[in-house]
């Protein structure tokens, strides 16, 4: 089945005209060098917790522009795979469709591919995924051009899930303490692996975003079981079948938990 609208998102904003000021690709994203209270609130997650604020902005994006830009579709898909991506990298294949650069126009269209584009690049697995850091700038412009193009009816609504949000991923997906190491810190690749998938973090669920879930930390597993199981890569471009998983060298069954998270090579 396709990707689902996610039920906290207010319907409303898909119908609203697209009457925002808008410069172009990359000019309403946040200040690129400065340190702002928001940052400050995103610092210091674990990937997964920071690829799932970026996925949850990514469908308000989709479901904002879902009449007004036919990559929507695609772009909702791109977001569940993220949630995917997080339990094993070979679920998702971020390369799989046409994210790599966002038009300056139209509007609709820039705005969508470049908070897309923000999500496609916290994906990339040789940058973020054995690495202490996470994509937390990615997530802070996508935050900005969301909150940009929200109407201004819905805006606060926005708000209040994006804090809401925030907190959650800080209260369930908070980074390790401690010193940062390097590979070369390490005497075998196992005892970086297990610093390294601390970083990572676990697997977070799209309960997570929902305000009206009362979420709680032992029903994660069983949330991202759940999920796994009902993914369907005939219908999301960004999933990798389970043929193409295993020949990735998963071990255990794919779209279905139990199987420990695979090293990068």
């Amino acid at each position: 089945m396709p990707a689902r609208l996610p039920p906290w998102i207010p319907a409303s904003i898909r119908h609203a005209p697209i009457d925002f000021a808008w410069r172009g690709a990359q000019q309403h994203c946040g200040p690129v060098n400065a340190v702002t209270p928001l940052l400050r609130k995103l610092d210091n997650t674990t990937l997964c917790g920071q690829l799932s604020l970026c996925a949850g902005l990514l469908s308000w994006a989709a479901v904002r522009f879902m009449d007004a830009a036919a990559e929507a579709a695609s772009c909702l898909e791109l977001a569940e795979a993220a949630f995917a991506y997080q339990v094993d990298w070979r679920y998702a294949d971020p390369s799989a469709g046409s994210v790599r650069t966002a038009p300056d126009a139209p509007p609709a269209l820039s705005a969508l591919m470049e908070v897309a584009v923000y999500l496609w690049k916290g994906m990339d697995r040789a940058t973020y995924w054995d690495s202490i850091h996470a994509p937390v700038r990615e997530t802070f412009h996508a935050a900005h051009v969301v909150q940009h193009v929200m109407p201004q009816a819905e805006r606060p609504a926005f708000v209040d899930w994006f804090e809401l949000a925030i907190a959650r991923v800080q209260q369930h997906a908070h980074a390790p303490h401690g010193p940062a190491h390097s590979r070369n810190d390490f005497d075998n690749p196992e005892d970086w692996q297990r610093f390294i998938a601390a970083h990572r973090g676990p697997a977070l669920p799209p309960e997570l975003l929902d305000p009206g879930f009362d979420y709680q930390p032992a029903q994660r597993e069983a949330l991202a079981a759940r999920f796994l199981a009902r993914l369907d890569g005939s219908t999301n471009r960004y999933l990798r079948s389970p043929q193409e998983m295993l020949r990735l060298g998963f071990d255990g069954e794919p779209y279905r938990l139990g199987a420990p998270r695979q090293p990068s090579p």
